[in-house]
């Protein structure tokens, strides 16, 4: 199942810089942001947002200019929208000395997650400041949310020829180059950054992030070791380790490193979840349905608990149970995002039991009244398939359409494997079990373990050949 979580990051980052004054950075040029001369733009710059909102007021009410509006901006909190019109009218007054307020208000337009809007703003802002090192930075981390790690890259570049003494510009060019697989450059990208912030345990960890995936172990665990050492609270590491140690076959390990990282950081709950998630690739399936009932224990409201630990009664063969817990994903504030996936799982379990067509219905209905995602995205495209309301050939084209014009990444493998895990599984409603085989079968040989769907495509198969 796909976790887009990269975005949410990135405009959380980007919103810790929208509540205070604004102020130079390393990587902005002098006469970045304008001038504080008057009482207000003062009181602003001060962080004095009240008092500077009853000054700006009056300055604008007596002689409008751009540097009133783009302070009185900085004050609004997070009103946004009227944030994003002061920044406007401020651009408008004075657009030769705007680059400050094209940068503040790409900022809000990050944390709205507008990026087509933020790249205009940025790069606007660049035209009028182009050494400020800072934009473009914040630039290639958008660019990186759109998964155009090429531009990324080249950004990360210009800005390190601005700024050549900072590691975080080098960490996020090595990252950009990793994605694309120019495994020898990020190496020599973490390196320098490493050498210019050698107590950076984020550092040690990302470099040993690219070794594990180059299949250097014995590097990359002395890389995770080191950004222990320097944080021994780093959960990341602890959980980068877990998945290395799994990968080489160390089961107790990774268990014993996803403890640690709970242990570090208690309100983690994500540690619970991945010992589960570990046993369950491990085959260990009645262990993995201990472990997410105690992960439930520590977090009732937990969509994805339920929703896993459903799948994986789905796949031990206990529908009951199974449907339970899908039912319990979907109730009130529960559910959220997994709770598509948690219908498309209920439609399966009733349509297998004859009832097919209530069960379409109840899809129906879901359809017209979520409130998650949108009309026409792949968990809406899942449903409306299942439901009959999408053919198999229409079904099957948008996945791997999808997977062909994307960079063949875990994701868009993910959403293949999806389509052809409902396929099959809506083959064998039909009572197709060749048919059934045919997409299962594709599923599971593009070996997407983390995802749900590959489990239970792997489970049918089995039943099916008589193995289970």
């Amino acid at each position: 199942m796909r976790r887009d979580v990269f975005q949410l990051v990135t405009c959380l980052v980007a919103s810790a810089l929208l509540y205070g004054p604004a102020s130079a950075s390393a990587g902005d040029p002098p006469g970045f942001y304008l001038e504080a001369n008057s009482k207000g733009a003062q009181l602003a710059q001060a962080g004095n947002a009240k008092q500077a909102m009853v000054e700006l007021n009056l300055e604008i009410g007596a002689n409008p200019s751009a540097a009133a509006y783009y302070w009185r901006a900085q004050c609004w909190g997070s009103d946004y929208a009227a944030a994003i019109s002061d920044y406007t009218k401020s651009i408008e007054l004075n657009p030769a000395h705007a680059a400050g307020a094209y940068f503040q208000r790409g900022l809000i337009l990050w944390r709205q997650q507008k990026y087509d809007r933020v790249l205009e703003d940025f790069s606007h802002c660049l035209e009028l400041e182009p050494k400020a090192a800072n934009v473009y930075s914040m630039r290639a981390a958008v660019w990186t949310s759109k998964g155009n790690h090429a531009a990324a890259r080249d950004d990360y570049s210009k800005a390190i020829a601005l700024d050549a003494t900072n590691s975080g510009l080098f960490a996020g060019r090595a990252n950009a180059e990793s994605r694309m697989g120019e495994t020898d450059k990020a190496l020599a990208d973490y390196a320098k950054a490493i050498e210019l912030a050698p107590t950076n345990s984020e550092l040690f960890l990302g470099r040993g992030r690219v070794e594990s995936r180059m299949g250097e172990t014995e590097k990359a665990l002395a890389d995770f070791a080191k950004a222990l050492e320097l944080d021994p609270k780093n959960t990341a590491a602890y959980f980068s380790r877990s998945s290395l140690r799994e990968k080489n076959g160390d089961w107790d390990g990774a268990i014993a490193d996803a403890m640690k990282a709970l242990e570090t950081n208690p309100n983690d709950l994500g540690a619970p979840v991945e010992v589960a998630r570990i046993m369950q690739r491990r085959g260990d399936m009645r262990g993995a349905v201990l472990a997410f009932s105690k992960a439930l224990e520590l977090n009732p409201k937990n969509p994805f608990g339920y929703y896993e630990r459903g799948c994986l009664r789905y796949d031990l063969g206990e529908m009951d149970a199974a449907l339970a817990d899908f039912r319990k994903d979907c109730e009130g504030d529960v559910g959220e995002d997994w709770s598509e996936y948690a219908h498309s799982r209920i439609w399966l379990i009733r349509a297998r039991r004859g009832e097919k067509e209530a069960a379409s219905q109840e899809v129906r209905q879901y359809l017209g009244s979520r409130t998650t995602g949108k009309p026409d995205d792949w968990a809406g495209k899942i449903l409306n398939f299942l439901a009959g309301q999408m053919s198999e050939p229409a079904f099957i084209k948008v996945a791997e359409d999808t997977y062909a014009a994307s960079d063949k990444d875990t994701g868009s493998k993910g959403l293949l494997g999806e389509a052809y895990f409902y396929a099959g599984s809506r083959r064998l409603v039909t009572g197709d079990q060749e048919g059934a085989k045919m997409w299962l079968g594709k599923c599971v040989a593009l070996d997407q373990k983390n995802f749900s769907e590959h489990a239970s495509a792997a489970a049918e198969l089995k039943l099916l050949q008589g193995q289970r």
